[in-house]
């Protein structure tokens, strides 16, 4: 006859085993819910996992599931609002500010480019470093500020490409190119000046510059218009980065001519700004790059939907979620049935 002290170890045991087979039966059921739900912009499985390497990278978005494009180079277009040479300030800190910030993303298979811009005014994850440059976490600023931690130069550039690509939800950027508001200046000058519409009233500004009109600017005249905000227009970054859009099409069209033509031509300008400007590219695989674009189509400019809020004590632009994995999908990732037929 079996003692009520064993009698009681068995109930223990029993009762042990039905929690686990609950608790089994409830990961099963949640499992099959995520199977037959999948979350928006989760991975389906572990993208280490080599024995599943053919589906490795497939996200869903809106129910639909999409691998990622396989042959595509990234590069971060950073302005930087500072003049004269640029040159390292042997800090671990700087003053000068990405004022623009464009990812240009060329898709090899189909021989186009996009390009993506972000607002400065961005609210993100921005990496931060102290004294001696120690790395002491992250730090939600806006976008326009990850370069003013470390000296201005590689490591500057590096801290915009990582708080990118973080936003970005990891997309690889592969290199970067900053180049400051004097280079812009001799930018434009040795491309002839860049012809725009003037948008915005510049009558406080610059009163060359006149609302409405179709003008061929110079380089002086550039960064007045792509730079000023205060006393211009509704006196926003937004209205800002239309004038910057314009610009930038309109630089790379004319680059892509001009390349066409006399690619000497533009080899000699970017010789010419080399000391206003900073990039991961080596000088032949610039000019490599360059020619890369001249032969691609653009299919134009895309940029996150948000808010723009007055902050403490500057304006912070708050992204729309969906918008930015919109954003990623259309420029990162395909249809996962369009792959499997290719």
């Amino acid at each position: 006859m079996q003692s009520h002290k064993g009698q009681n170890k068995k109930y223990v045991v029993i009762l042990l085993l039905s929690v686990l087979l609950m608790a089994l039966v409830m990961a099963g059921l949640w499992l099959l819910q995520q199977e037959e739900e999948p979350e928006a912009f989760s991975s389906s499985i572990d993208e280490t996992d080599e024995a599943n390497s053919d589906t490795a990278g497939v996200v869903y978005f809106d129910g639909v599931a999409y691998i990622p494009k396989e042959h595509l180079t990234t590069t971060l277009i950073l302005g930087i609002d500072e003049t004269g040479l640029m040159e390292s300030n042997g800090s671990y800190i700087n003053s000068a500010q990405s004022d623009f910030v464009t990812l240009i993303v060329l898709d090899e298979d189909t021989d186009s480019y996009s390009l993506l811009q972000l607002n400065r005014d961005t609210m993100l994850d921005v990496q931060c470093y102290g004294v001696g440059g120690k790395y002491v976490g992250t730090s939600v600023m806006q976008l326009a500020l990850a370069h003013t931690y470390g000296d201005g130069m590689e490591d500057s550039c590096e801290n915009s490409v990582t708080a990118v690509s973080t936003f970005l939800y990891g997309a690889e950027i592969d290199h970067y190119i900053a180049v400051n508001m004097t280079g812009v200046e001799r930018l434009v000058d040795g491309i002839g000046g860049v012809t725009v519409t003037i948008q915005d009233d510049f009558s406080s500004v610059d009163p060359s510059l006149v609302e409405g009109e179709t003008m061929t600017l110079t380089g002086s005249q550039c960064v007045t218009y792509i730079r000023s905000r205060k006393d211009v227009g509704e006196e926003t970054n937004l209205s800002r980065m239309e004038r910057q859009k314009q610009f930038m099409l309109e630089v790379m069209e004319q680059l892509q001519v001009k390349w066409s033509e006399d690619s000497g031509s533009i080899t000699g300008v970017l010789t010419d700004i080399a000391s206003y400007m900073l990039s991961d590219y080596s000088g032949t695989k610039l000019i490599n790059f360059m020619d890369q674009l001249a032969q691609c189509e653009c299919e134009g400019i895309v940029s996150p939907d948000g808010e723009a809020v007055l902050g403490e004590e500057y304006m912070e632009f708050y992204a729309d979620e969906d918008s930015v994995k919109q954003c990623v999908i259309a420029l990162f990732y395909q249809p996962a049935e369009t792959g499997a037929e290719d």
